[in-house]
């Protein structure tokens, strides 16, 4: 029935007629009898129903209920009152222009609640989602993608578990999806390659399993994807992200990630972090590598790579460290690598690297670390590693280095570790050793040294 229809009712011809309760006076005084039919909802808008208004608010109720779920997570956010018409000034809340909430930001607390399901329905202009190292447990709900003007999504360092879903592929705005640090399961959603405004998308330790998805190469903007720690990831590396020309981290560590380095990954040009280490990676490392001019860090090491280094990696001049230990890399280290200026640390360990160390490192004047132990390394320490004045640790053991210590090693004056055991080297312990004033760790056993040990150096 329509309202309209209570209008059509004929009014009863006085104030007292059909009323037998209303007291005498007010029949014969009509704006008394106004008043007291008005009364009730005066009352309605007093401060004593406040709290009646404010649940009148479905973001105050939305809100208020999800964290109130939990002894705990209430604790957590004493402000969030019920009573308050409107949750803009709550901690951890933010509103836009029009008084709706559009930003919810809470790190480090102990809510111990799962995200609810419709909480996207009742906060429609919500942009920013952050709920990090707050113990969120169970799954992600599938209607966060009803969010529809998300662009950041932060829920990482909890307990959630179940798959990412596949819906959060419709959020056309998000630009960073941030997961890492959970329990979560089953495949990366290939549906995630229609975010087309994604630039970060951050998945690593986690549980995730199975391949990356051909579709992230649609990523055009993308610009960090880190998925290590997921043990169980599996495949190939796909030539399709180096259509993702706006990458800047590669991270694919501790997986197990297999078959070849695609060469096309030289295209990555604003590529700063390749790091898959630790997987099942095999072949050689592309000489194409050496075209990502803005790379800082080569961390390939803990893998089965062979063949040669290539030399095109001296090109790299923003290189800051290179880790490439535990391969069955072979042949000499490239003069090339002397070129390497920014390179702070070099490790070439537990490979079959053979020929001598080249001269040309002695240039690296920003080396801290130069690590090429358990290779079959050859000829002699090269004098001119004496110019290299930040070193801190100089590992060179388990090799085939022959010849004598050089004494000039002595302007090492950063030096802190010294290893040198297990090769060829003969003469004398330069007695100038004993000015490395830094040094806590030198080992030069199991070589064919002669002569006193210099007392200085105790």
């Amino acid at each position: 029935m329509m309202p309209r229809s209570r209008q059509q009712r004929h009014p009863p011809s006085s104030p007292c007629q059909n009323r037998p309760l209303l007291p005498l006076f007010l029949c014969h005084h009509p704006p008394l009898f106004c008043f007291y039919l008005l009364l009730p909802l005066l009352l309605s808008l007093s401060p004593f129903s406040s709290s009646l208004l404010a649940s009148a608010n479905q973001e105050v109720t939305a809100l208020y209920q999800w964290i109130n779920s939990s002894s705990s997570s209430a604790r957590a956010l004493p402000d969030w009152d019920p009573t308050h018409a409107t949750p803009c000034k709550w901690s951890r809340i933010a509103c836009n222009a029009d008084g709706s909430v559009s930003t919810i930001t809470i790190r480090s607390a102990s809510l111990a609640v799962p995200l609810p399901a419709g909480l996207c329905a009742s906060l429609p202009s919500l942009t920013t989602l952050v709920v990090s190292d707050a113990n969120l447990t169970g799954a992600i709900p599938s209607d966060l993608a009803a969010c529809s003007l998300l662009t950041l999504l932060d829920l990482s360092s909890n307990s959630l578990s179940g798959a990412i879903p596949a819906a959060l592929g419709r959020l056309s705005y998000l630009s960073s999806l941030i997961l890492n640090s959970n329990q979560l399961s089953g495949l990366i959603p290939e549906e995630l390659g229609s975010s087309a405004a994604l630039r970060h998308l951050i998945l690593f330790d986690n549980r995730l399993s199975g391949p990356i998805p051909d579709s992230l190469g649609n990523l055009s903007l993308l610009e960090t994807l880190r998925a290590g720690g997921n043990r169980d990831l599996s495949g190939p590396i796909p030539d399709s992200l180096s259509l993702c020309t706006n990458l800047t981290v590669l991270g694919l560590a501790d997986s197990k990630i297999s078959g070849l380095i695609p060469a096309s990954l030289g295209r990555l040009s604003n590529l700063q972090t390749l790091s898959i280490y630790t997987t099942m990676l095999s072949g050689s490392i592309p000489p194409e590598l050496g075209n990502c001019s803005s790379l800082v860090n080569l961390y390939l090491y803990e893998n089965s790579l062979s063949g040669p280094l290539p030399a095109s990696l001296g090109r790299l001049s923003k290189l800051e460290r290179l880790l490439l230990w535990q391969n069955v890399l072979s042949g000499p280290i490239p003069d090339e690598f002397g070129d390497l200026s920014s390179l702070q640390s070099m490790d070439l360990s537990i490979n079959t690297i053979s020929g001598a160390i080249p001269p040309s490192l002695g240039a690296l004047s920003n080396l801290q670390d130069l690590m090429l132990s358990d290779n079959n390394v050859s000829g002699s320490i090269p004098p001119s590693l004496a110019n290299l004045t930040s070193l801190s640790q100089l590992q060179l053991d388990t090799n085939q280095i022959s010849g004598l210590i050089p004494a000039e090693l002595a302007a090492l004056k950063s030096l802190t570790v010294f290893f040198a055991w297990q090769n060829q080297l003969e003469g004398a312990i330069p007695p100038s050793l004993a000015s490395l004033t830094n040094l806590q760790a030198l080992d030069l056993s199991h070589n064919h040294l002669t002569g006193p040990i210099p007392p200085a150096l105790f």
